[in-house]
């Protein structure tokens, strides 16, 4: 799987491997790419900063495999990471790892699980975060599905990596946990 920057004809820039992927609408959440070229790695992150400063008028596009394209828009922060590393035969390999402001560990609009099919871990402190009703941990499976049917729990769209939307109306939650409650389903 490829990231591939192009510039404002169209031509591409660069072209790296894309380790991991997550967007959600087309937003940017998550991109982990990799290269031989460092420059390669540190063009894609300068356009990810010239958007996030606004300094260009329309968002920058970056596309995975000409399927997906990302929009990486001005008024959304980043942070990243540069790591270099070593490749099985001695070469250096840069890796850049940029998550959406959204789905750092204080915002968690978006939160991570190891597999889809699972709760996130981030999940139950996520939802206190923002409702006045006190939670069991035993009800994390039971919220977790229950959000999901009500579409207040999405899937982001990615590979290499799963990440959640979770909806931040606490009056959507209280209701739901009201209604589990009033219902059995949920009980202290």
């Amino acid at each position: 799987m490829l990231a591939v920057l192009k510039d404002t004809a169209g031509k591409t820039r660069y072209a790296v491997e894309c380790v991991a992927v997550a967007e959600y609408c087309h937003e940017l959440i998550f991109l982990e790419i990799a290269s031989r070229s460092n420059q390669a790695v540190r063009a894609i992150w300068a356009n990810i900063v010239k958007a996030r400063k606004g300094k260009s008028l329309k968002a920058t596009e970056i596309s995975v495999d000409d399927t997906a394209f990302l929009w990486v828009n001005p008024d959304t922060k980043y942070h990243h990471r540069e790591l270099t590393e070593t490749d099985a035969k001695g070469q250096p390999v840069f890796r850049l790892i940029v998550i959406n402001q959204a789905a750092d560990r204080f915002n968690r609009e978006y939160i991570s699980a190891k597999t889809e099919g699972e709760t996130s871990a981030y999940f139950l402190s996520t939802v206190q975060r923002f409702i006045d009703v006190p939670f069991l941990a035993d009800w994390t499976d039971t919220l977790w599905t229950a959000g999901q049917k009500r579409n207040m729990i999405r899937a982001c769209k990615g590979h290499g990596c799963t990440f959640w939307k979770v909806d931040h109306d606490a009056t959507a939650w209280q209701s739901l946990v009201g209604e589990l409650f009033n219902s059995n389903v949920l009980s202290v």
